[in-house]
C-alpha cells in the first residue's frame, strides 16, 4: 500500500538549461549570436554589472561559456 503523503505524480520543476542556479547565482550558458548587451538585457541587468560578477576585462565571450547574470 501506497503511503498517502507521498506524492509520486508531482509534475516536475521547469528546468531552463540556460538559467541554472549555481552557489547562489542564476547562471547563462551563452548561445551562438549572443552578446554580453543581450544576455544583459534578457536578465534586466548591464553589461558592467556581467563583466563584474563574472571577472571579465573584455565584452569577448564564448558560446558554451557559463556567465553568473544575478
Amino acid at each position: 500500500m501506497e503511503n498517502s503523503s507521498e506524492n509520486t505524480h508531482q509534475p516536475e520543476q521547469k528546468n531552463n538549461s540556460k538559467n541554472k542556479k549555481s552557489g547562489g547565482h542564476k547562471v547563462h550558458i551563452v548561445k551562438k549570436g549572443e552578446s554580453l548587451y543581450s544576455i544583459a538585457k534578457k536578465h534586466h541587468t548591464t553589461v558592467s554589472k556581467l563583466k563584474q560578477l563574472n571577472h571579465l576585462k573584455s565584452d569577448t565571450i564564448k558560446v558554451g561559456q557559463k556567465l553568473n547574470v544575478s
